[in-house]
This record gives structure tokens, C-alpha cells and sequence, in this order.
């Protein structure tokens, strides 16, 4: 350790890089808590009695009916404690919560040195899941938490290595020739995931290899959650690798995989071309390479420099379109072209023959205002019916995420952006729809600027940015901002700041709403942890992880900080959940007493609603279906919003609704059915099985 990094000056430093002068508050808030100070000891906390719960709820700028409030739940014991880098809503209302191997380094206390590459075929290296019940943590009233530890519970991961091969269906991954073991890893670290029409979770890929230079390949391993039985199916197999990969769900049911580093180790780092198909019910997967078709991201020339084609994105924001089609907007997660402004539009076609992968073709789309923003989160809007999307923030000219007040940009392209774009879905007058720039749509000050940040929609049709910071991996924002529709304000809304959190949540930070309305918010990884291995490369015995890691400026080489000194730890455990401003509303919440567990598009349906009330000015009431989140990366993959039209008797409390027609809008699954009363005050969720024709 450098007298430089233990010296006051560099701690007044660190406190100004990390905590810009307006956040004095959740400073001091993340300060005491112990959860994020450097230390090489997990369990310590020195802020309260290790067996007092944490039941208060915290609203540290004003009061929580304006500005809502966070509850920090209590962290599990040691051993179970992990990330959230991956999260997902499940149809019986609990989060399953993975991390895999994690972004680790390892380190060999007896060589005294960092080495790259995590074994993903050592099950104890990739043994990182958990289930997280929220119901579980809340008194009968479903508002004040009581503190219940068991509420978070390990479960196992799927197998990897010989193991998980000697379950998969199809047999060995790797080359013939290929006697590198590292092609059996089963690593969920970095997957594709999302729920399919039958509310399992499909994880796509992950982390094959991490080699030397941060150079990664993705696995050929998919494999499905089961949500009643809490338990993993057998993996299937993949044609290719798709390490960051974005899956979306079709109109017909079936699970569409794009983009992710490919599975070959001779070509690291490369982005797959080939775009594959499941089918939950046969439980096969077909697939087709984009590489050279007309117009595809993999083979359109951009127009900076001779011959010079364009790349698609890792986790590629695609957006479904009323018609049909998807709008791939350039953003994702790097290994694209960030100066690129191209758009496309994918149409996914009927198969040629059967039992074959669906023909796909794409047209070239409107270019953007400005380049393509990395890390960006986003929406699809939720109040507009056709499908507009919101960007929202993002780091622009660049994909070193280690860009910050350490690293600084090489050029003035490179920046983190306030700023906002939308896109307008196409009409008969536009069919190529358009997009608006709005240069500073999360406020005029430099440190409004998020990076890192998840976008959360509402059951208000409102959406919460949270998370994020100024730099990818420095100068966490630990106030959300809640943005509310108002056509007279730019892009739409209008933005207020809220009661600050307590952690830093930047990189592989995670946030997705609950069927109570309330926001979880978990993870954060702004510095690479270090997992301890033996001489013979195997994680020593109780698999230490040190999370008091820092990365040095000048070389990119990693030292330890000292016990105490001030420092951001590698993987935040501590989670928390945000109670929006909505759910302090005087009187009580509508209560769903009835409604069916299922629905067909286009039919209608009949709830009972007790205690849902008018607003004082007028009718505003609404019931909004709201797709399960999954999210990862800056994304929520799985959101999406349908506000039902109704009809209500007054009377008996009757309330007849309409199912959506647009089986590409909202695609077949699970989604919360919320009733929201006229001064704004939600229900708790009902889960509704989206499936099938009124015909049916």
C-alpha cells in the first residue's frame, strides 16, 4: 500500500471522487451501515447489534408521502451472502437472485499475485443462487418490514463441468480436438434470462472463460429455472456461444436469443451472428446465422471509414414494434461500434420448413441523433400504446467502462450523458418512426449524468430511475429520480429527485418492481473481488473472497486495500427495497379480491375490487398489467406495461377488463394485474397467466 492512499489528503480525495458535495446525506447513511467499507471480513457491520433487526423504514431528505422511503432488510449470515447481478421475478412472487462466478479475480495468497480466469467447471466457484421471498419480510399489513432473515435462502446452482455434461441433452459442447475442459462450464455469470409463456426461467449461455486481457467466450449451456419446484432442469445445449446475450419472448411462445460473445476461444471477444430459437413446449432449439444478410448489424457498412461495417451490441436493446417487426436501437453493453448511429428493424418470419429456425430479414432503420450509448438503461414507454421507447442516460463515445476521476477519457467524446432519447414508433406518415434528443433529461448538473442506472416502471405509469453513477465504477447516485408523464415537459416527463439510498449500486447493479409495488434494488460491483486459490489454482478451503480489492490508475494491476481504510468493496451484499411516495397515499390500497388466473388476448375478465376509490377531481383510476421483471446489465429485460381498458359497477364492485390483441407487444407469460385508485394508490399485485386466442 502507497502512504499516498492512506494519507488524509488522498481520503478527502477519494470522499470528493466517490460522493459529489449533494449527497452528504446517503453518505453519511453508507458510511454507517459498515456494508460498504473496505474490510476483508464480510460479516462486519459496527453500526448496530448483530441481532436487532433493521424493521425502520429511512427517508433522510424529507418526508417519505413526498419523497418515499428504503428499507434495508438484514443481511444474511456470511456464508450465504452474494450479489445480485442477475434478478428475476417469479410467478409465486419470489426474486431468484444469481451471480455465478462473479467478476473475480483470483489470487494466490502464497504467490502473492492476481491471476485471471475463474475455473467455471469448479461448482464452488459458480455455486451462486439464492431465493429472496419479499411477502415473507412484511407484517400481515404488506407495508412495514420486520426484519425476517429468512426470507433470502441459498439454493443450489445447475451443475457444471463433466457433471453438467453428463446431464445435457446433446451431448459435448466442445471441438473433438479441443481437450480444454473450460468448454463443460456451466457459469450463469453474465446469461441471457428471461420468463417464458409457462413463467420457468430460460438462462441463456454465460461466462465460458475469462482469459488473460479481459478477453471472454460465452458457453454453449442453457438451462431452465423451474418455478414451482424451486429446482434446475438438465441444460441443453446451444449452437453457438452468448456470453451478454439479450433474449426476448415472440407472440408465439417461443424464446429468441441475440448477440453474446461467441464460444470459439481462437476468436475472443467477438459477438455471435447466429440468433436461436426455443420452443418451451418440444424443448428444442433451432438456430440461424444473420452474418450475411442484407441490411444486418453484422453486415452493414457505416459510412467513418472505408469498408468499415457495423457491430451489433453485447445485450443489444431490442424493442417490439405493433407491427410485428423489432427495433434494434445500437445500445447494449460494448463490443459494438459506439460511433455508430445505425437502427434496424428485425422481422422474424415463418420457418421454410418444419422444425426449422424462423426466416429472418431486416431493413435499416432511422439513424439516431447522437451515437450509440453503452450502458444505457431504458423503457419502453408506458404511456404510449404503439410502443415508444425512452434511452435514458449512458456512457457515449466509448466502451472503457473504466473511464472516471482514476482513468480519465483519452478524448472529449468520451463522456456520461443526462440526456434522454425517443424514439417514435413508425406510422403511415413516418414508417421508419424517428427520434428525439433531449440533452439533459435527468437535470442540468454535471452529477445528474448516470451511468449503470435501471429504469423501473411503475403501476402509476410512472417509472423510477435508480442506481447508476457519474462513472461506471466511481461517483455512485444514490437518489432516484421518480418521472411522472406531462406532455408539456421535454421527452414527456417530468423528474423529482427522492430520498436517497444507502449503497453504491453501479456496475452489475440490478433493481425490478414487486407485486406489492414496492422496488427492489441489489448488487453493485464497482471494483473486481478476489477469490483465494491454492498454488495448484484450486479456491482454498471456505473459498475466502476478498472484497478489499482496488485497481491501480496507471498499469490496470489490483493490490488490496488496508483494513478500514475508506474504499467502495468489490460486490455489495447488502440489498434494499424502495417504498415509491405512492404507497404513503392516505387511505387504504384497492384490494383484488377475486380475479382469474389466467386471461385470453382480446378477451375480457371480471375482478373484484374493494376500496377502489375515484379521485377527488375526476375518474383517474387505472389497471395496468405489468410483465415480470428480469434484469441485468442496466436492463429489465422482462417489463413492459398494458393499461386495461375497464368498466366498473359501482355498486357491487364489479370490475369487467379487456386482455391486450398484440401478441408482439405482450408477448405470452406472466404479468401483475395492478388496480390503482384515483389519488394513486396501487394494489397489491394479482398474478394473471397471459396465453392464447379468445377462440382457444
Amino acid at each position: 500500500m502507497s502512504t499516498s492512499l492512506q494519507s488524509p489528503t488522498m481520503t478527502r480525495r477519494l470522499l470528493r471522487d466517490h460522493f459529489p458535495p449533494w449527497c452528504t446525506a446517503a453518505t453519511a447513511l453508507w458510511l454507517a451501515t459498515g456494508v460498504a467499507l473496505a474490510d476483508d471480513d464480510p460479516a462486519r457491520d459496527t453500526s448496530r447489534n448483530a441481532s436487532e433487526p433493521r424493521s425502520a423504514l429511512l427517508d433522510v431528505w424529507g418526508d417519505r408521502k413526498e419523497f418515499g422511503a428504503w428499507y434495508v432488510p438484514p443481511l444474511p449470515d456470511p456464508p450465504d451472502r452474494m450479489q445480485a447481478v442477475h434478478v428475476t421475478l417469479l410467478p409465486s412472487g419470489k426474486l431468484l437472485i444469481v451471480n455465478g462466478s462473479g467478476f473475480r479475480l483470483n489470487y494466490c495468497k502464497e504467490c502473492g499475485m492476481f491471476k485471471e480466469g475463474v475455473d467455471g467447471t469448479n461448482y464452488d466457484v459458480v455455486n451462486e443462487t439464492a431465493l429472496y421471498e419479499p411477502l415473507a419480510d412484511l407484517e400481515d399489513n404488506l407495508l412495514l418490514p420486520k426484519g425476517n432473515k429468512a426470507a433470502f435462502r441459498r439454493i443450489a446452482s445447475p451443475a457444471t463441468g463433466r457433471a453438467a455434461l453428463e446431464k445435457t441433452v446433446g451431448g459435448d459442447p466442445g471441438e473433438p480436438e479441443d481437450a480444454d475442459e473450460s468448454r463443460w462450464a456451466n457459469d450463469l455469470f453474465c446469461a441471457g434470462h428471461l420468463q417464458m409463456p409457462d413463467g420457468n426461467v430460460l438462462f441463456v449461455s454465460g461466462n465460458r472463460m475469462n482469459y488473460p486481457g479481459m478477453q471472454f467466450t460465452g458457453t454453449k449451456f442453457s438451462n431452465i429455472y423451474d418455478w414451482k419446484t424451486d429446482t434446475w432442469r438438465d441444460p441443453q445445449l446451444l449452437a453457438d456461444g452468448h456470453w451478454y446475450p439479450t433474449v426476448v419472448g415472440l407472440g408465439d411462445g417461443r424464446m429468441m436469443t441475440v448477440s453474446g460473445l461467441k464460444y470459439s476461444k481462437a476468436v475472443k471477444n467477438l459477438n455471435s451472428s447466429v440468433v436461436e430459437f426455443f420452443d418451451y413446449r418440444t424443448r428444442r432449439w433451432t438456430s440461424r446465422d444473420i452474418a450475411q444478410l442484407p441490411n444486418s448489424p453484422f453486415n452493414t457498412l457505416i459510412g467513418l471509414q472505408e469498408d468499415e461495417r457495423d457491430r451489433l451490441d453485447h445485450y443489444p436493446r431490442m424493442v417490439p414494434l405493433a407491427d410485428g417487426r423489432f427495433l434494434i436501437t445500437g445500445d447494449g453493453s460494448g463490443h459494438g461500434n459506439p460511433n455508430s448511429r445505425r437502427t434496424y428493424f428485425m422481422k422474424i418470419g415463418p420457418p421454410a420448413r418444419p422444425n426449422q429456425a424462423p426466416e429472418i430479414s431486416f431493413e435499416l432503420g432511422a439513424d439516431r441523433p447522437s451515437h450509440r450509448r453503452m450502458y444505457s438503461s431504458g423503457l419502453m414507454d408506458p404511456n404510449s400504446p404503439n410502443g415508444d421507447f425512452l434511452a435514458i442516460g449512458g456512457m457515449l463515445g466509448t466502451e472503457r467502462t473504466t473511464i472516471g476521476t482514476d482513468f480519465a477519457p483519452v478524448t472529449k467524446a468520451e463522456a456520461v450523458t443526462s440526456g434522454l432519447e425517443r424514439f417514435r414508433a413508425p406510422t403511415a406518415a413516418a414508417p421508419l418512426g424517428g427520434w428525439d434528443l433531449v440533452p439533459r433529461f435527468l437535470g442540468d448538473r454535471p452529477t445528474d449524468a448516470r451511468v449503470m442506472h435501471l429504469a423501473t416502471i411503475l403501476p402509476t405509469r410512472q417509472f423510477l430511475v435508480v442506481g447508476g453513477g457519474n462513472f461506471p465504477f466511481q461517483r455512485p447516485v444514490f437518489e432516484p429520480q421518480l418521472f411522472t408523464a406531462d406532455p408539456t415537459a421535454p421527452g414527456g416527463y417530468r423528474g423529482k429527485r427522492l430520498n436517497p439510498g444507502t449503497q453504491p449500486r453501479l456496475y452489475h447493479s440490478t433493481a425490478l418492481l414487486l407485486p406489492d409495488g414496492r422496488v427492489f434494488v441489489g448488487g453493485g460491483n464497482a471494483v473486481r473481488a478476489a477469490i483465494e486459490i491454492g498454488e495448484d489454482g484450486q479456491p482454498t478451503e471456505g473459498k475466502p473472497v476478498h472484497l478489499n480489492t482496488v485497481r491501480a490508475p496507471h498499469d490496470n494491476s489490483f493490490t488490496f486495500v488496508e483494513r478500514g481504510k475508506f474504499h467502495t468493496v468489490a460486490e455489495i451484499y447488502q440489498f434494499e427495497i424502495f417504498y415509491p411516495p405512492y404507497l404513503f397515499i392516505d387511505g387504504p390500497r384497492p384490494r383484488i379480491e377475486r380475479a382469474p388466473t389466467s386471461i385470453k388476448y382480446g378477451a375480457s375478465a371480471n375482478l373484484q375490487v374493494a376500496d377502489f376509490a375515484a379521485g377527488a377531481a375526476g375518474d383517474s383510476r387505472s389497471i395496468v398489467l405489468i410483465k415480470l421483471g428480469a434484469a441485468t446489465h442496466a436492463f429489465d429485460f422482462g417489463q413492459r406495461l398494458f393499461n386495461m381498458p375497464f368498466h366498473i359497477n359501482e355498486a357491487t364492485g364489479l370490475v369487467t377488463v379487456q386482455a391486450p390483441t398484440n401478441r408482439h407487444l405482450y408477448p405470452p407469460g406472466y404479468y401483475m394485474l395492478f388496480c390503482v385508485s384515483g389519488a394513486g394508490k396501487p394494489s397489491v399485485a394479482r398474478m394473471v397467466q397471459l396465453a392464447g386466442n379468445p377462440s382457444d
